[in-house]
């Protein structure tokens, strides 16, 4: 075999091997995409500033008196934009895109802050509803039976300390009657009547604490209860 003929049969076999790698590629299946996770319902809900950590720590500081329900900005208060730049902005609740926002940051923050103040003005309301009613019927002393009225009364008072300490664990109500002259302002089976109300009470709050009944948070100081 001539030179030239060996030089032209590696050509061939280059050009081969060329085109069966090209056909070989061509004929790999395309990469599958890879779709995105979904979000879990829990995670849907703390993208919204309504369910979100972010919502909750602003009102846990409006609650606590950190930063003014009122403010006053000729004192010196910060306005919601610099609240937000010096306290929020480098905190995890913060961090979503949604949250990052200066102008939506001031108009939930005054959202927050006009509930506080209505709550308050609900509450200086009743509480003057009350007061009103009570100075044209003051609270009985004595409840329809005779017998003076339970919850304003020293029994009362006393046989919680009683039971929180065990008393009526230790010892039967009648034991527990005699302990004290306060007790004896009740027939036996009015106070253990009492004694049974109380243990029901505790058993139900136990309860509730347990499967995690949420109750509203209590206003701080001139805000509503």
């Amino acid at each position: 075999m001539s030179n030239q003929q060996s030089q032209l049969l590696i050509a061939v076999a280059l050009f081969i091997s060329t085109m069966a790698a090209t056909v070989e590629a061509t004929t790999e299946a395309p990469a599958v995409p890879v779709a995105p996770r979904r979000l879990t319902k829990e995670e849907k809900k703390a993208l919204k500033w309504q369910h979100s950590e972010a919502k909750k720590v602003v009102y846990q500081d409006l609650l606590e008196g950190i930063i003014p329900i009122t403010p006053d900005y000729k004192a010196g208060d910060l306005k919601p934009k610099q609240l937000f730049l010096s306290h929020y902005q480098d905190l995890p609740p913060f961090k979503l895109s949604t949250f990052m926002s200066t102008r939506l940051f001031s108009t939930r923050l005054n959202s927050l802050r006009k509930q506080f103040r209505a709550k308050a003005e609900r509450s200086r309301v009743d509480a003057e509803a009350f007061q009103h009613d009570r100075a044209i019927y003051p609270a009985p002393t004595m409840d329809p039976r005779g017998y003076p009225e339970w919850r304003s009364s020293a029994a009362c008072a006393l046989l919680k300390v009683a039971m929180n300490a065990g008393a009526h664990i230790e010892k039967l109500p009648q034991q527990l009657y005699n302990d004290n002259e306060a007790y004896r302002m009740f027939p036996l089976s009015v106070f253990r009547d009492h004694i049974y109300k109380e243990v029901h009470r505790r058993k139900l709050k136990k309860k509730k604490k347990k499967h995690d009944v949420k109750t509203h948070p209590k206003a701080p100081e001139g805000t509503a209860k």
